[in-house]
């Protein structure tokens, strides 16, 4: 397993803190990737953080930032210029170098890398085969503006909004008056529940759209905002994709996860108490309409937020697409049969799927629920508790 440097470099930002007990007291380690890592390829240092229950999160945050390093010197791969670790090379341009001392993409049996659209064209760029959609496809669904223009292009329903770029407070507000309230202003970028507020009233704009855009900008490096009408009673439900690489697309029936806290998924079903299998395939064929849209294959998930205020079932509408593997994917390897990891692997070997939307079943039932560590005097922050 290699993880060259600029590729674990992001993969950490994303993953987040490492952290573990040492001697028993409460102090934790934190992967020196800015430095460690450039430096040698490999996590192999860590940096002390202090995890003192009374520190904020801004202070632990600048502690960090004071611990790390500054990044080693590395060699370019296909110029041997001499440079700070950086996304390319400035003397060719090459894209997310390894240093000298990681082992290059074409000397490991397996390269583990992050989601980023930069990483996946690299690996394009060297042949290397990804297991995973193709970037043009991560790209079209990462932006969840961008997304859904073209959802709505490709025949799925959106939430009524406006999806333009919203400048100004004063602009926020007028068109929250226009969608109507309750609205939901949504960071481009978001995801993982931040970067949303939720607006009754203009009061509630005015109060929340510069910390929306602040929070986007922060959390995703983007602050862009976009508002929506806010669904009530909604339900979260989402469609489980398959594509390969040979024009086959199915989607795998539904997971639902509206039982949620702080707008982060908690309890996960598969199928649905609330879809009828009119529903499903009606949602299912717009999920596909979707996927073939941007030219996806392999695994992926369409998200649909649903009105459950209306028992007919059509009032479904898009939300955004994970172009990955989520985490809730065993109830729908249960209720199908189907090993999704496999199939990716096969799909990313070329092969075509061996089954049809026809072969697609449910049997049974199956439920995912995740563990929630909160601390309760910092107003019930998450945390990561003690690692034993």
């Amino acid at each position: 397993l290699a993880r060259p440097t600029r590729n674990i470099s992001l993969y950490l930002q994303i993953v987040g803190r490492i952290l573990r007990t040492f001697d028993g007291k409460q102090d934790a380690f934190v992967i020196d990737h800015s430095g460690a890592v450039a430096q040698h390829g490999f996590v192999d240092e860590f940096v002390p953080w202090s995890l003192d229950e009374k520190e904020t999160v801004a202070e632990r945050r600048k502690k960090l930032r004071e611990a790390s390093k500054a990044p080693k010197e590395i060699v370019c791969a296909k110029c041997k210029t001499v440079f700070k670790a950086r996304r390319e090379c400035p003397g060719c341009g090459h894209a997310m170098v390894p240093p000298s001392k990681a082992v290059p993409f074409h000397q490991a049996d397996l390269v583990e890398v992050s989601a980023s659209k930069e990483n996946r064209t690299t690996m394009w760029q060297e042949k290397i085969a990804f297991i995973g959609p193709p970037p043009k496809a991560i790209a079209a669904m990462g932006d969840k503006i961008e997304s859904k223009k073209l959802a709505q292009k490709a025949g799925v329903n959106v939430v009524p909004g406006y999806l333009g770029d919203i400048a100004t407070t004063d602009e926020a507000v007028k068109i929250a008056k226009d969608v109507g309230f309750p609205v939901m202003m949504k960071a481009s970028a978001g995801g993982g529940g931040k970067g949303m507020r939720l607006a009754w009233s203009e009061k509630d704009v005015r109060e929340g759209f510069e910390s929306v855009k602040r929070e986007g900008l922060a959390s995703f490096g983007d602050d862009r905002v976009f508002i929506e009408k806010f669904v009530e009673a909604p339900r979260h439900i989402e469609i489980q994709v398959l594509g390969d690489q040979h024009g086959n697309i199915l989607y795998l029936n539904e997971r639902e996860c509206s039982i949620q806290r702080r707008n982060q998924k908690v309890v996960e079903e598969a199928p649905s108490p609330f879809v009828s299998p009119e529903m499903r395939k009606a949602m299912g064929e717009q999920a596909v309409a979707l996927a073939r849209a941007v030219g996806y294959y392999s695994a992926g998930t369409v998200e649909l937020i649903v009105n459950g205020a209306d028992p007919s079932g059509k009032s479904f509408y898009f939300l955004e697409m994970n172009t990955r593997l989520q985490v809730e994917h065993p109830v729908t390897e249960e209720t199908t049969g189907l090993d999704l990891v496999e199939q990716m692997i096969r799909v990313a070997a070329g092969e075509k799927l061996k089954f049809t939307q026809e072969d697609i079943g449910i049997n049974g039932w199956a439920v995912e629920t995740r563990v929630y560590a909160e601390h309760p005097y910092p107003s019930f922050l998450p945390i990561t508790g003690r690692l034993i």
